[in-house]
Formats: C-alpha cells, structure tokens, sequence
C-alpha cells in the first residue's frame, strides 16, 4: 500500500517536472521564433531544459508500465545518457555559443 503510494507520487512528481520542463523550454523558444531574442545561450538553456523535459517523461512512462521490459529500460538508459550529454556539452562549451548558432542559422 505504502509502495504503491509512494511510487504514484514519484510518477504524479516526474510529471510534474516534465511539464515544466518543456513549458520552460517553449518559453525560452518563442522569442527566438518572433525574433525578439538572439542571446545564443538562451538557445542553447532551452535546449537543456527540453533534453531534461524528455529525460523526466521518459521516467514517467516507464514507471506507468506494468511491464518493465529490457527494451524501455534500454530506452531509458539512452534517454539519460542523452540528456546527460547535452547538459555535459552545454557546460562544456559556454565559451562558443555565438558561434555554434551563427553556424547553425546560416545553414538554415
């Protein structure tokens, strides 16, 4: 009984979290897209906060199966690696943000 509460509360949690997540990330992107904001770490912020977003909902749709098969742990495990290395190349190259978006928007 105490299980199953406290296993409802890390998925309501979870959730939570994830919401707020990509809530954060969309509001970071929107002024990118009205062209009202062109601060390259801010791109690179929502990034992270979406990365993070599906790291959270992954854990959340894995807690919500019954089944726990070997293939959504693995799905899992390469959500966090993922979100693990965005956060780690985030940090990793605060010094170039300008230029990794000026090359990115002059691709597009």
């Amino acid at each position: 009984m105490v299980l199953r509460m406290l296993n409802g509360l890390l998925i309501g949690a979870n959730s939570v979290i994830s919401l707020c997540y990509f809530i954060i990330a969309l509001m970071i992107l929107l002024p990118f897209i009205r062209g009202q904001q062109k601060a390259p770490l801010a791109l690179a912020t929502m990034c992270v906060f979406f990365s993070c977003g599906l790291g959270h909902g992954a854990h959340v749709l894995m807690m919500l199966s019954s089944y726990h098969s070997s293939l959504s742990l693995k799905f899992q495990i390469g959500v966090d690696i993922i979100t693990a290395s965005v956060a780690i190349t985030y940090i990793a190259l605060r010094r170039y943000y300008s230029f990794l978006i000026d090359v990115l928007i002059a691709s597009l």
